[in-house]
């Protein structure tokens, strides 16, 4: 990461989705919604967020919005997961997890290690939450596109649904 970059990713700014204008946030890619991501933050979010399914938070920099995600309480079944992430002694079928559920960038803030600061501030949410709820992990589903992605910021592939066409991909919060 640049020292821009760096410097540049401690001014975002996280705030809960309100009813405040997107303005020109943009997240298509070559002007198509493949992900539904747009569409999301455009008619769905604020629906998720008023039925507690999901909040979403919005990512300033400056006046700017530069990006958007969602998260919410989930478990990870162990068996998903490689051998040595099991806690011995501990009999539980899965285990307590943060689920980061869309993540997404305005075109015109990509390659600036946003996305990065996103991952390593929800990883201090889960932190936080281990503190007062059970959070050993956070999770997410990927398309293949973008798991390199997580993976450079310390996600690991489930093995069990390696063939799948959406990837699970966890890390350890403690």
């Amino acid at each position: 990461m640049s020292a821009g970059d760096r410097e540049e990713a401690q001014r975002l700014q996280f705030e809960g989705l309100n009813s405040q204008n997107l303005g020109s946030f943009d997240c298509r890619v070559n002007g198509k919604d493949e992900q539904g991501l747009q569409e999301f933050i455009e008619k769905e979010a604020k629906g998720y967020q008023e039925r507690n399914l999901r909040v979403t938070y919005v990512v300033r920099l400056g006046e700017d919005i530069v990006a958007f995600l969602t998260v919410a309480m989930t478990s990870i079944f162990v068996e998903r997961m490689e051998k040595t992430e099991e806690v011995p002694g501990v009999p539980f079928a899965n285990y307590p997890a943060l689920l980061l559920g869309r993540l997404a960038v305005d075109k015109r803030f990509r390659q600036k290690k946003i996305g990065s600061s996103i991952c390593s501030w929800c990883l201090g949410l889960a932190r936080d939450l281990s503190k007062r709820v059970g959070c050993r992990y956070i999770v997410l589903h990927a398309r293949e596109a973008v798991v390199p992605f997580y993976t450079k910021n310390y996600f690991v592939v489930s093995e069990a649904e390696k063939d799948k066409p959406t990837k699970l991909l966890y890390r350890k919060v403690v």
